[in-house]
């Protein structure tokens, strides 16, 4: 069996096995995500399906004789620091410290130059930062049912797809991303999940997201076509950010500001905005595959990566005109 193949297919069955087991026991500890005014949910609801998604990448990557790298470790210590947190919310700044120490880790399997070195310490000084943003934005983005579910599954086979023909080394470790939130996905698809990921799962998969970037960029392959597949999380994140920034609103606040609230406000279910936001994230993905195939060159996909990404920021505005006039 090939070794994506069989990192999905392992990643697919424990998480899947791991699951019933892990909700008994987030219910016997009622670990509970509890509704408030800013919440997407209206009932209490067990968060922490992470734990069983870091079982799975864990039991892909030993199935794999634990390769391609140690810096699977990474994303498998983020996704126990969420679990922690899921269990017992620790201090922001203590959060974000352990994150930045993390995200060194991860970012200097990637460094080929010494440490001292100028290249190297910008690499790793602008990799962690990264790292940190990508986790925590996918941590912002897990507020609707199947939305971090649908969007790492398609990650992953985008990713799966990217790696498969520069880095092979690598391509397992996007199949079991896409194995694990396969496996999750029935579990919290619908109005009502019954089970969210909590930051176990959604730190477990951003770092995820960032390990496959560095494998796109460390393969050689072109910056932007790397980050693609995971920028409509980050253009929506950055635009949220921006005009929070612009209205001096606290920042460390929870809002309904992001893109894919607006949408769930203006009435649209909590599948419909997961899979619109999964069909730009296919689009993004589609111009990277197209791009890493040379089928477009660098400067026209940014022209087309310009435009989905407007047409993604001008949704709140198009969906509350509709809203209105109805």
């Amino acid at each position: 069996m090939r070794l994506d193949i069989q990192a999905a297919v392992v990643a697919l069955s424990v998480t899947s096995f791991m699951l019933p087991i892990v909700y008994l026991i987030l219910r016997k500890w009622r670990v509970l995500d509890n509704p408030s005014a800013r919440s997407s949910h209206q009932s209490p609801t067990l968060r922490g399906a992470g734990a069983a998604q870091i079982l799975g990448v864990f039991s892909s990557w030993g199935s794999l004789g634990w390769i391609p790298s140690w810096v699977i470790l990474g994303p498998i210590a983020f996704g126990t620091l969420g679990l922690v947190d899921d269990f017992r919310p620790q201090r922001p700044l203590f959060r974000l410290t352990l994150q930045l120490l993390l995200g060194v880790a991860m970012v200097s399997v990637f460094v080929s130059q010494p440490w001292y070195a100028t290249h190297a310490i910008v690499i790793l000084g602008t990799g962690t930062l990264f790292v940190v943003l990508l986790v925590n934005a996918t941590n912002f983005m897990d507020g609707i049912n199947g939305i971090s579910a649908l969007h790492g599954l398609l990650v992953g086979v985008i990713y799966w797809i990217l790696l498969s023909g520069t880095s092979p080394s690598w391509a397992p470790i996007a199949a079991a991303l896409a194995g694990i939130s396969l496996a999750f996905l029935p579990w919290n698809w619908g109005r009502k999940a019954i089970l969210f990921l909590g930051d176990s799962g959604s730190y477990l998969l951003g770092a995820l997201f960032a390990v496959l970037v560095f494998a796109t960029l460390k393969s050689g392959i072109n910056p932007i076509i790397a980050v693609a597949p995971v920028s409509i999380y980050l253009v929506d994140v950055g635009r949220t950010l921006a005009l929070r920034i612009h209205a001096r609103s606290p920042l460390l606040i929870a809002h309904r500001e992001h893109i894919y609230q607006v949408l769930t406000n203006c009435g649209i279910s909590h599948p419909g905005v997961s899979s619109i936001v999964g069909a730009f994230t296919i689009v993004a993905g589609g111009i990277a595959i197209a791009g890493s195939q040379e089928l477009v060159q660098i400067p026209h996909m940014v022209v087309l990566l310009t435009v989905v990404y407007s047409l993604y920021m001008a949704l709140p505005t198009i969906t509350r005109r509709s809203w209105r006039k109805h």
